[in-house]
């Protein structure tokens, strides 16, 4: 039987060296351990993430799907540009025009003030199938340009269209809709719009363009269809990063002279009614704001 001789005398093995032995064979096996169980760790989280991407894509596609399905309600808004006036050289000339014995009598000729635009009749029929999809609809945006292109709605606090979208879905891309507080609409001598910063582009992510240099001058107008059908239209006169802290969101409420002291210096024309849309910024900031700010023009 083989001895253990703690002074290495002879062909007996020492006894530090049989110690040695197992405390080596004993931290190589908690090293694999140790990195068997880091791997899992690193192998979950990895997992984890991919699913929390998997999951904001099948909500960004969910939500883009419902407000493509929503469109075809959009106001009509085309008015004729200027531009697409009939020049007086294509006018008819005088020997082609209608004989007087076939002119319709006058009797039978509508009044001009029973006649409903198109463009009206559409827009009236618009407004009535989007307020039965949500009796919370007051209204379309549009930017042209950009992706902003979307039905708003107004709550009756400004948490639930955080993340629920026009048609009520659950969704973190919500809806664009109007701080509640503003009780008489774009009525209100200032307005505000909130929406959400989505990562794929979509709601108002576009805004976060006015940013860059030159594109408030070749995106400055901003259109909004109301639910008896007018067009409102805005300019926008200034551009600022903030945070939510602002005295921008405490002015609702407030008399038209507290609103004029702080748009007047900002460039707001006197007396025009002022819209503000707001949204996150790129940064990291969970705080900072980005908003729009933009005057109604002259009908």
């Amino acid at each position: 039987m083989m001895s253990f001789d703690k002074g290495g005398r002879g062909g007996r093995i020492p006894f530090p060296f049989i110690f040695s032995f197992f405390w080596i064979r004993g931290v190589v096996r908690t090293k694999r351990l140790r990195h068997f169980i880091l791997f899992m760790i690193f192998l979950i989280v990895g997992a984890a993430a991919a699913l929390n991407i998997l999951a904001a894509q099948a909500g960004y596609i969910q939500a883009q799907q419902e407000y493509d399905t929503l469109r075809p309600y959009m106001p009509a808004t085309d008015l004729v540009p200027a531009t697409d006036l009939v020049p007086a050289t294509d006018l008819v000339p005088a020997t082609d025009v209608v004989p007087a014995s076939d002119v319709v009598p006058a009797s039978d000729v509508v009044p001009a003030s029973d006649v409903v635009p198109a463009s009206d009749e559409l827009s009236f029929k618009a407004a009535s199938s989007l307020s039965k999809i949500n009796p919370d609809y007051i209204g379309w945006i549009s930017i042209e340009g950009t992706k902003i292109d979307y039905p708003i709605v107004r709550g009756q606090d400004n948490e639930r269209y955080l993340s629920t979208t026009f048609a009520g879905e659950e969704n973190p891309s919500g809806a664009i809709f109007m701080d509640c507080r503003c009780t008489q609409g774009l009525k209100d001598p200032f307005t505000i719009l909130y929406g959400h910063n989505m990562k794929d582009g979509s709601m108002f992510a576009a805004l976060n363009r006015y940013l860059e240099e030159g594109f408030v001058d070749k995106h400055a107008k901003i259109s909004i269809v109301t639910l008896d059908g007018k067009v409102v239209t805005y300019r926008i006169f200034a551009v600022q990063v903030t945070d939510v802290n602002d005295k921008i969101y405490s002015l609702q409420g407030k008399s038209q002279d507290v609103i004029r002291s702080y748009f007047t210096p900002l460039g707001a024309p006197a007396g025009a009614g002022i819209l503000a849309l707001s949204t996150c910024t790129n940064h990291e900031k969970k705080t900072e704001r980005l908003l729009i700010l933009a005057a109604a023009t002259a009908p």
